[in-house]
């Protein structure tokens, strides 16, 4: 099997347009290629298989990247704020209205693509 890598260039780097006008476009491609893909979220990965789908983004990120309004598929229980609204389970944050700066660190599995199609849409 070959091996495939994929890079996501950040767009209006180089070109002069804000960074933060390319979002949409980003999203985009990231929820094109999730749709893609049917082993996992990268060529090196397996598709989910095992007991959890969730992935904790370390405190020091989510600081270094925020302030973010809402995080709509926070975890469980989740151990330090990523947002100053969270929607978890048993909530369906795919369904409640998003609002401001989303940040998102999607489930890892079957509904991945999900995810990262509703960023798009939101595009902030």
């Amino acid at each position: 099997m070959a091996h495939r890598t994929i890079v996501v260039r950040p767009v209006g780097l180089d070109t002069g347009r804000d960074p933060e006008d390319a979002v949409p476009e980003r999203l985009e491609i990231l929820a094109t290629e999730a749709r893609r893909m049917k082993t996992g979220i990268g060529s090196h990965t397996r598709a989910f298989q095992g007991k959890t789908d969730c992935w904790l983004t370390p405190p020091d990120i989510i600081k270094a990247l925020g302030p973010f309004d809402l995080d709509p598929c926070a975890a469980p229980g989740q151990p330090w704020p990523t947002a100053k609204h969270h929607y978890a389970l048993p909530q369906d944050g795919l369904k409640l209205p998003w609002f401001g700066r989303v940040w998102l660190n999607p489930p890892y599995g079957q509904q991945t693509a999900l995810w990262l199609d509703r960023l798009s849409q939101h595009a902030n």
